[in-house]
């Protein structure tokens, strides 16, 4: 066991089913949410005057070492630390659970219209290159493509929640 997660252990409780890390000092929730440049909230706690994401603490809590690359999320949702949401990925693997951007017009991640063909397209980026899903008739038919694809290429992490259809 480590130092930092013998003191991890000392200091905070951690509810696994309900996700909570714990100051037993205080008997509050741990840390502060904070929200990064991409708008996503998180929660951060300090400790040994190092700020850190609690979802990293409570890797190290439950196994013993920080993950080598970084935590996803499995429901997208960066405060809902219960263990079960929480698995280590690389950072390609974190990029296909994201959230759809903010400025997307469709409400679907990898689907557009096409004014100039009257189509709806689809697409889908893995292993880092573009790879063009085809033109649909309709919206459903381009967003069915694309999910169809983040099962293929994204295997376990695909995103388990559903967009606009």
């Amino acid at each position: 066991m480590t130092r930092l997660q013998a003191q991890i252990i000392e200091r905070f409780h951690y509810d696994p089913d309900e996700g909570l890390l714990i100051d037993r000092r205080t008997g509050k929730l741990a840390g502060r949410i904070r929200t990064d440049e991409n708008g996503y909230r998180y929660r951060t706690v300090y400790l040994n005057g190092k700020r850190y994401s609690a979802a990293r603490l409570i890797w190290l809590r439950e196994t013993g070492a920080f993950p080598k690359h970084q935590i996803d999320h499995r429901d997208r949702n960066a405060l809902n630390n219960r263990w079960g949401n929480l698995r280590e990925a690389s950072p390609s693997q974190n990029s296909m659970n994201h959230s759809r951007r903010w400025d997307n017009a469709s409400g679907i991640t990898g689907v557009t219209f096409r004014k100039d063909t009257g189509k709806w397209h689809a697409r889908i980026k893995a292993n880092r290159r573009p790879i063009d899903l085809g033109s649909f008739n309709t919206r459903a038919e381009a967003a069915a493509a694309r999910k169809a694809a983040e099962a293929h290429y994204f295997g376990e992490f695909a995103p388990r929640t559903e967009e606009a259809a």
